[in-house]
């Protein structure tokens, strides 16, 4: 089954030359951070930093200019909110710096009262999209080791480190996120560059074609660009203020779900209606539509999109590897991210595959428990190996050589990122991305 023996945490943390490690996996979506020896991310928030329309009211009101995570969504009133990463590339600088100070004096408390933590005691390990361009690599370094004064710092493909989490060193790595599909296949450890894909579709394209599709049903939204939205804690209830499209994420949350086969032009003549009641007596039904919105991953032409669909870009990627390791990669295809947690994706996409090989092809795609927080798990992991101390860019390295360290530390490949970023296809004309090798 190609599975990582996973060592015991605390037995690894007791070894004094390993540095205590903060993990820090950034997504779109969502922002994942903790300490590696412990067992999942010890805080978990939305990757949105909000900044006040007019300064004049903020302070008038005895605001701050801005506000990271949950506390922004619910200023969202008087809050511009913005996305610092979007589909892979670092769009706001100010907005990242801000995302991170958040992070050091709110989820870790450097230099703080309760835990007097100190920056320059810890290592920081950062998950880094696998076709990031290597500016950002940079740019991230001067900012951690400059800015935040961490000791030491390493920046991992996100997608090898999913593998890792999953316990596996070799497979294909389908990682499914908020904007962006990963295609990344590994083979002992390593990712294989050339063979590394990517698909500009995610979960946010879901949602948006739910709501479009919602709009044309049995019910729309009022034209309130704000609702009050009664949202199920973990023991009560509580209100909050949403956007039309909160609603319809939470909509598509709980009852989207993939389609066994290609879903039929026409819809589906027969399928149980879901009824999602709003706190203004208005109703929200979702019937085939549950199934229509995440046909988009495999048929991207529903919303006007020249893409490739999902499996054609798992076999292409399959089939740029070496004729002799696509038994094995074909039998380890793992699916991690947030948008991998929307059923039946994984007995779907093994289907589609299924048909574009030979009878006789074993192909296995797994959709394992707790796959949202793999990146997180495996870099958490990394961290803890004695055999993976010596890849750390220390502070003291960066200060004698600058960015030439890190190109040298990190392995960064500067060769072969098409310059415009991201090809529309979704194959790479040039096929070499960022890659930080792993022990």
């Amino acid at each position: 089954m190609d599975k990582l023996s996973v060592s015991s945490h605390s037995k690894t943390m007791k070894d004094m030359s390993i540095p205590n490690s903060l993990v820090l996996d950034l997504g779109t979506a969502n922002t994942k951070v903790g300490w590696a020896g412990h067992g999942e991310p010890s805080s978990v928030f939305p990757t949105v930093v909000g900044r006040g329309r007019h300064k004049g009211a903020m302070k008038n009101l005895g605001l701050k200019d801005s506000y990271v995570g949950r506390h922004a969504q619910n200023l969202r009133g008087i809050l511009s909110l913005n996305q610092p990463i979007r589909q892979g590339v670092v769009e706001n600088w100010d907005d990242l710096e801000t995302l991170w100070d958040y992070v050091w004096d709110k989820e870790v408390n450097f230099g703080g009262a309760k835990n007097d933590n100190d920056a320059g005691e810890y290592h920081v390990l950062v998950s880094v999209p696998p076709l990031c361009p290597p500016e950002d690599w940079r740019k991230m370094g001067e900012i951690l080791l400059e800015g935040a004064g961490v000791s030491g710092i390493y920046l991992a493909n996100k997608s090898v480190l999913s593998m890792y989490g999953g316990g596996r060193t070799t497979g294909v790595c389908v990682d499914t996120g908020e904007d962006m599909t990963y295609i990344v296949p590994c083979w002992e450890g390593s990712p294989l560059p050339d063979a590394t894909l990517i698909l500009k579709l995610g979960g946010k394209h879901i949602t948006d074609r739910l709501l479009s599709l919602l709009a044309q049903g049995k019910y729309s939204f009022p034209d309130d660009t704000f609702l009050i939205w009664k949202r199920a804690g973990k023991t009560t209830n509580r209100l909050c203020i949403a956007s039309r499209r909160d609603v319809v994420r939470e909509a598509k949350e709980k009852y989207c779900r993939f389609y066994d086969q290609t879903f039929p032009s026409n819809g589906l003549k027969e399928v149980e209606e879901e009824v999602l009641r709003l706190p203004d007596g208005n109703i929200v039904v979702v019937g085939d539509e549950a199934y229509s919105a995440p046909e988009l991953m495999f048929q991207p032409e529903l919303i006007k999109k020249k893409y490739s669909s999902l499996h054609e870009l798992v076999y292409e990627s399959v089939m740029r590897c070496d004729e002799k390791l696509r038994p094995r990669l074909l039998s380890n295809i793992m699916l991690t991210g947030g948008n991998s947690l929307m059923p039946g994706l994984d007995m779907r996409l093994q289907k589609e595959l299924s048909k574009m090989l030979p009878k006789s092809t074993i192909v296995r795609v797994q959709a394992q428990k707790g796959r949202e927080n793999f990146t997180w798990n495996g870099g958490a992991h990394l961290c803890s190996l004695s055999s993976f101390q010596r890849l750390w860019l220390t502070k003291q390295d960066y200060m004698e050589n600058g960015v030439h360290a890190s190109r040298s530390t990190l392995n960064v490949a500067e060769n072969g990122i098409p310059e415009n970023g991201i090809p529309e296809n979704g194959i790479p004309e040039s096929q070499e991305p960022i890659v930080a090798e792993l022990p």
